[in-house]
């Protein structure tokens, strides 16, 4: 789904899309929320959304236990080095069907997985307050300067850029 809606931004990086298209599948989330949903119905209308938007076929939601339980883990120890071959021996596989089944259930590699949720650690402290080297060493990136080559390379532009961006949008609100 993400590589269907990437292909159909015009600009690299972020790219704001018309409130007109958006409305339509935003207000089943809104109104969910409103109304009191759990986070699991919330997140099975997001994901809907998603895939209308891409104009792509929902999967079936059941994943493999055994991948359910290695993010679990690299969510856990984001900080730590992360090992395909000890998720593999956790999940009774081996490390070549670890990486197959992990991408025929999430879509992506191990590695661009654990890149995303340590660029979202960093993120999240980033824009919590926290400094961009506070950020980048809490999320196992070698200093910020790693973090920001990466955040552009994922986003098209730098950490820094996006907080500053953020809160200017704040005080025109």
């Amino acid at each position: 789904m993400g590589r269907t809606l990437l292909a159909r931004c015009t600009h690299p990086g972020l790219n704001l899309l018309d409130a007109a298209y958006t409305a339509p599948l935003a207000a089943p989330i809104a109104s969910a929320y409103f109304d009191g949903a759990d986070d699991d119905e919330l997140r099975g209308l997001a994901q809907r959304a998603i895939a209308d938007a891409a104009g792509v076929a929902l999967r079936p939601a059941a994943i493999d236990q055994r991948v359910i339980r290695a993010i679990a883990e690299i969510r856990e120890r984001i900080d730590e080095p992360i090992l395909l071959s000890a998720l593999a021996r956790r999940a009774g596989l081996s490390p070549g069907r670890f990486r197959h089944l992990f991408v025929a259930e999430t879509g992506v590699s191990l590695r661009s997985f654990v890149l995303w949720e340590r660029l979202n650690r960093a993120l999240s402290i980033g824009f919590s307050g926290g400094s961009w080297t506070e950020a980048a060493h809490a999320a196992s990136f070698a200093d910020s300067a790693h973090l920001t080559r990466t955040c552009r390379r994922m986003f098209g532009l730098a950490p820094t850029s996006a907080r500053v961006e953020e809160l200017e949008r704040r005080q025109l609100a």
